[in-house]
């Protein structure tokens, strides 16, 4: 993601660097310099996601672990309404979610992917990803 800060603002927050939160820093960087300020959207964003056989599922389980220790920072530094903190979690707990699919970590997708309904009802990405599940588990317990 490629994105640019005039960092001359009032309360400009720097790059919060910590190793515990790796791969979360620009998430984390977003947040606290824009939530009070006008964002101005040059282009339309597009962001495609593709999953390739490729993929390495290895880190799964740390990339969950970190985004739920973001959400924890966001969730004690950054003020939110109420509302766009259930958002944030909703979307958070089903990208964790999926995240856990990839690790074949059924117990912990399902628990996360409640998490998230229960914050924002129901996605197409949700239903995709329970199914995606049934499916694994059926290969994995088949032979």
């Amino acid at each position: 993601m490629d994105f640019a800060v005039k960092n001359t603002i009032h309360a400009f927050k720097p790059f919060h660097e910590d190793r515990e939160l790796a791969s979360m820093e620009d998430w984390i960087f977003l947040l606290e310099n824009t939530q009070s300020r006008h964002i101005y959207i040059h282009s339309e964003p597009l962001v495609t996601m593709r999953i390739h056989s490729e993929q390495s599922m290895k880190q799964d389980q740390t990339i969950a672990q970190r985004k739920l220790k973001a959400l924890d920072y966001l969730e004690r530094n950054v003020q939110l309404a109420s509302k766009e903190l259930e958002l944030l979690k909703g979307y958070a707990f089903e990208n964790i979610g999926i995240h856990f699919v990839n690790s074949r970590d059924f117990k912990d997708a399902i628990s996360m992917f409640w998490k998230s309904f229960k914050l924002k009802g129901p996605s197409n990405k949700m239903i995709y990803n329970f199914m995606r599940m049934g499916v694994v588990f059926m290969q994995n317990h088949s032979k």
